[in-house]
């Protein structure tokens, strides 16, 4: 019960610092060329991946950018972006690497090294199919695991009936943590990119 307790508290407290972490950041336009699974150095412990993902069945491919922000890599940051072909955000956020990491800024001489940088940003986002999701069954208030032996628990902010539909769908959707085994997955409802799901541990 007390592990259960702390792991909702941390749950809870990553969605509070993701109200945060997901408003508009004044970084820089997301490269407009597109190459699938490209990463290039930037700088001193910046790098970037660049791929496209398409959201829905039916509408063209958004642009996906994972990158990495800071000269120092013990206080470096990794922003996710979603952009439309032509360039526009629609979906912008950012986590520093030690939250994520769930601990304080190391010290000088345990600082991640630049290829550690650059395998976190390489594997930073996923893009996964909606139809893994879990459902949502008529007495449930929310969608819940299938195995009893699962300690996952999801979220959603969607209406059941949106939620079902993107789920029978089998849509890609986009998923990066947001904290220590706490992450979301984001799809687009109604040409609107928006979360579907929160999921942690």
């Amino acid at each position: 019960m007390v592990r259960a307790h702390r792991a909702g508290d941390a749950f809870i407290c990553a969605i509070l610092c993701l109200t945060l972490l997901a408003s508009p950041f004044g970084f820089a336009t997301v490269d407009g060329r597109v190459s699938h699974n490209a990463s290039r150095q930037q700088g001193s412990c910046e790098f970037s991946r660049v791929q496209l993902v398409r959201l829905t069945n039916d509408h063209r491919p958004y642009v996906l950018t994972v990158r990495s922000l800071g000269r120092d890599c013990g206080s470096v940051s990794i922003m996710t972006d979603i952009s439309s072909a032509s360039g526009r955000s629609a979906w912008r956020e950012a986590l520093r690497l030690t939250t994520f990491q769930g601990g304080e800024p190391p010290h000088d001489s345990s600082n991640p090294s630049r290829a550690q940088v650059r395998r976190i940003v390489q594997t930073w986002a996923s893009i996964e199919n909606s139809g893994e999701a879990p459902t949502w069954m008529g007495d449930s208030i929310r969608p819940k695991a299938s195995s009893t032996g699962d300690p996952t628990v999801y979220l959603t902010s969607l209406e059941r009936s949106d939620y079902e539909r993107i789920r029978r769908a089998r849509e890609q959707m986009v998923c990066v943590p947001i904290g220590p085994e706490i992450g979301h997955c984001i799809v687009s409802v109604r040409r609107k990119v928006t979360v579907f799901m929160t999921r942690g541990v």
